[in-house]
């Protein structure tokens, strides 16, 4: 009450100053001679229901700033669920085109977000201008009210009042420049919030046109791999039909080899022998041998050098087993240990089945080439084994010596598996022509499985037989 007294006073006073001195002076005289039962003004209960106003917006935009931090909030989580999405696109290619829509959905939302703020950050820009107007009138008061301070210092009372009352208008200003201050800062980071949805926008608009090519680069592949499964298609027909004529080349193949393998056993066995060497009655090994002539006394055969020599040992003898076990005496005709051949004779007996004469090629058999070996390795007979010429090439037999085998000429190299035994063993073409003498083979020293087979070849055949002045 004191505090609406006082303020009827100072607008007396403010009136008073627009009247004759004299009257003024008895107004306040009768003031102070008693006191007087005031009516509040108009002007007094529109202040107070202006402070009520502004302490009625303080709340609610002090509930509005509240509610924009849930909204930015709930746009934080936004933005956090758009992050997954967006780790989920790269691993959802068939999902890429619905996935660009909905994208197309979220920016038209977040646009219509981003339209929303800045409606409300309009309405607090013009809640400051408001603001700030009350604050250039209370101002505006204060300089009146410290001018009638100045004025009227002798009315300590009422001075002290209006203290009052000026401490509690700096107050206000100040409660309302600090609610200025916080939604200018509210305003700053709404549009911070802002700029950062026009960001992340743009960061859609960038992932949905990477999208958007990769859904065509993929479309572009796919169109690639159906034409290259077509191509495919069409080779694997190719491949298959020639799988088929394999097939049957393959069946016509192991039927001919069927065939020879008969003829072998029944003609060219008759040719293939065992060589055996002894030192008195002690056999010191064993080889394979062929016949290559008649005449009308004996049988000819040819066989390896080291078979028939052994180093340091004089006056060997040798027995030779036919196709049928029947044993002959065998006669050393010459040897040479830089062919590694040698060359026996036999003499022929009506009791005994008759034997085959295998016919020698002229030249040297082609890389490639397909071969058949026989032999009579490890005390087994008429072993045969398949296989071709793969190289030319010279070997060395290592510490072996000279005077049993000393071969420096390129030799054959063939893949049909031989063992020891298999020396001086025929290495026969397709067309069961003599091409070739085994002589060596190669074996894994760990595992003692074959690697490789080496044969005289036909031409160094003939010459040895040429240089040792026999003919055929």
């Amino acid at each position: 009450m004191r505090k609406n007294r006082l303020l009827i006073l100072v607008l007396t006073l403010i009136l008073g100053m627009f009247l004759s001195g004299c009257e003024f002076v008895d107004y306040i005289n009768n003031i102070n001679n008693g006191p007087e039962i005031v009516t509040p003004i108009e002007e007094d209960a529109d202040d107070a229901a202006l402070l009520a106003n502004l302490l009625a917006e303080k709340d609610l935009l002090e509930a509005e700033i509240s509610q924009l931090e849930i909204d930015k909030t709930t746009l934080t989580s936004e933005i956090t669920t758009l992050g997954l999405q967006k780790n989920d696109l790269l691993t959802e290619v068939t999902n890429l085109e619905e996935v660009v829509d909905s994208l197309n959905d979220l920016i038209i939302s977040k646009n219509l977000t981003i339209d929303g703020l800045d409606l409300e950050i309009t309405t607090k820009n013009n809640t400051i201008l408001d603001l700030n107007t009350q604050i250039e009138s209370k101002n505006t008061e204060i300089l009146s009210l410290e001018a009638q301070i100045t004025e009227y210092e002798e009315d300590v009372l009422y001075v002290e009042d209006l203290t009052n009352q000026i401490t509690q208008l700096e107050s206000d200003k100040t409660t309302l420049e600090s609610t200025k201050a916080s939604l200018e800062s509210e305003l700053l980071s709404l549009n911070t919030t802002k700029t950062s949805l026009l960001s992340e926008i743009s960061n859609l608009n960038s992932q949905k046109t990477i999208l958007t090519n990769t859904i065509n680069t993929l479309n572009s592949q796919v169109s690639t791999l159906e034409n290259d499964k077509a191509v495919l298609e069409s080779e694997i027909a190719s491949l298959n039909q020639e799988l088929l004529d394999l097939e049957a080349q393959a069946a016509n193949y192991y039927l001919d080899l069927f065939d020879l393998f008969n003829e072998i056993s029944i003609e060219v066995m008759k040719a293939n022998v065992v060589v055996k060497t002894y030192k008195n009655a002690t056999s010191l090994g064993s080889g394979s041998g062929i016949i290559m002539k008649e005449d009308t006394t004996y049988y000819y055969l040819l066989t390896n050098n080291h078979v028939v020599y052994m180093e340091g040992y004089t006056g060997l003898t040798y027995k030779v087993v036919d196709y049928r076990g029947n044993e002959y005496v065998g006669t050393l005709m010459f040897r040479d240990a830089n062919h590694d051949l040698a060359l026996l004779k036999i003499v022929k007996d009506i009791n005994k089945p008759v034997l085959k004469v295998m016919v020698l090629d002229t030249v040297n058999p082609a890389v490639n080439a397909r071969i058949v070996a026989i032999g009579q390795p490890l005390n087994q007979t008429n072993t045969i084994t398949f296989g071709e010429i793969t190289t030319y090439s010279t070997i060395s037999l290592g510490d072996t010596p000279t005077t049993v085998s000393n071969v420096t000429y390129s030799v054959i190299f063939h893949d049909a598996r031989i063992l020891p035994g298999s020396s001086g063993g025929v290495l026969l073409n397709l067309d069961l022509i003599v091409v070739g003498i085994n002589y060596a083979g190669s074996y894994d020293p760990e595992t003692e499985e074959f690697i490789i087979a080496a044969a005289i070849p036909i031409e160094k055949v003939r010459l040895f037989l040429t240089e040792n002045s026999f003919t055929l």
